[in-house]
This record gives C-alpha cells, structure tokens and sequence, in this order.
C-alpha cells in the first residue's frame, strides 16, 4: 500500500472521480484483500505504467495523442515501389484515430482489436517497417508541412509514443 500513498499525495485534496479526470488512476475500492486485489489489477500478468506516471499523465497523453496523428510511416517495397506515407493506426490497421481525453480512455483504446485480429496495445508496443522486409523511415510531419526524421530504418516502441517528438 505504501506505492498508493506516495501516488496519491500527487492528487491530494482532490475526489478520486475529480482525479480519474484529471488522468490520475486511483485504487480499486470496490474489492478487499491484498491478493484479491493484485489478482484483479494484474489478471496473471506484469503490468508497468511508468511511462504515464503521475505527475505527467495529462502531458504524455498530449503526447500520445500528437504522435498518433503526425507520425509517419514511409518506405519502399522489396523492388524499390515508394508505399505512400502511413499514420500509425493506417500501418497498423487500426480506425481512425480520435483524442484521448484521460487514462480511462487510453485503457479502452489499448483493449481494441486492430482488422488483423491484434490488441491495439500490442500492435502499438512496436511500431514501423523493421522486419516487414520493406525500407522505410519514420518521420513527424508537423502542422506546418515541416517533416523530421525520427528514424532512418527500424522502428518505435510503445514508450516513444508518449514522448514528445515535436
């Protein structure tokens, strides 16, 4: 318990409802017992949200969201045939994609299923042309028109989508 209290002194004075909109996760109230609750927050797997943590949960989801949309996936086929430039949720097979708002919504978004039958979390946690067997790059395509080069070959992780690249 003593990782919930650090956590939540980020949030301190604020409703747990007032925190969940801020993009704050608050502690499961609803089930008792220690291993209960680890069994149900974890479900037999090891879970890290690090890359969210509580003092910059709402900035790396602005991240996420701005990477969702300007990040580029560029390259060339086998024989040298240019693939036109995809978003990330186009290379990935995935809708559209929309805002995220809080960490609710990143979490509904993750348990997606993409059109090749993938959760949106896994087709995310590695993201590009590496190993397809295509060349290609990743760059950022900014507002503007103005495109910077992420990377010449290889490919994204999960952790780089809630990074700011701008």
């Amino acid at each position: 318990m003593g990782a919930w209290d650090t956590y939540k002194n980020n949030y301190k004075g604020k409703t747990d409802v007032k925190a969940r909109k801020e993009g704050y996760a608050t502690q499961d109230t609803t089930s008792k017992g220690e291993d209960v609750v680890k069994r149900k927050l974890v479900q037999s797997y090891s879970y890290s949200i690090s890359v969210i943590d509580a003092k910059d949960t709402i900035q790396r989801l602005k991240n996420f969201n701005d990477n969702m949309m300007h990040i580029r996936i560029i390259g060339e086929s086998g024989a040298g045939i240019p693939i036109p430039p995809k978003t990330i949720a186009e290379g990935e097979r995935m809708e559209e994609f929309k805002d995220i708002s809080n960490l609710e919504e990143l979490l509904t978004y993750m348990h997606k299923i993409t059109k090749n039958g993938e959760y949106y979390l896994y087709a995310l946690s590695v993201v590009g042309l590496d190993g397809s067997g295509y060349n290609g790059k990743i760059t950022y395509v900014a507002d503007n028109g103005e495109e910077k080069i992420l990377r010449d070959s290889g490919r994204l992780s999960l952790f780089d989508l809630f990074e700011n690249w701008e």
